[in-house]
């Protein structure tokens, strides 16, 4: 992870801040995902009050953090954030050719 070269857990909670705050940008989608990729990013919305919990702690993050649980949830959330980027420019047929090979599966 490159904040672990020029940040410390503060910097990585803030920068996953910014990511979760930056998904209600992307608000249209393609009809045929249109509800599968809203409930998507409603979910996401729902991981904000706990970065926030996280960035206003008394306690210190321990170092070791960014590493060990924040870098799989930055990643999910880089993840996420190009599916709902695909949904909103995507074409329905790249969207169903997507799906039909097992990348979007919707549970």
């Amino acid at each position: 992870m490159e904040d672990e070269d020029n940040g410390t857990a503060a910097a990585v909670v803030e920068k996953l801040i910014e990511a979760v705050e930056e998904i209600p940008a992307v608000s249209e989608y393609r009809n045929a995902y249109k509800k599968q990729f809203c409930n998507l990013a409603r979910r996401i919305k729902l991981v904000a009050p706990m970065l926030e919990e996280l960035k206003e702690s008394k306690d210190p993050i321990p170092e070791q953090a960014p590493a060990r649980s924040l870098a799989p949830l930055e990643r999910a959330l880089d993840s996420a954030k190009e599916l709902l980027c695909l949904g909103r420019e995507g074409s329905k047929n790249l969207l169903r050719t997507f799906q039909n090979k097992g990348f979007l599966a919707f549970d």
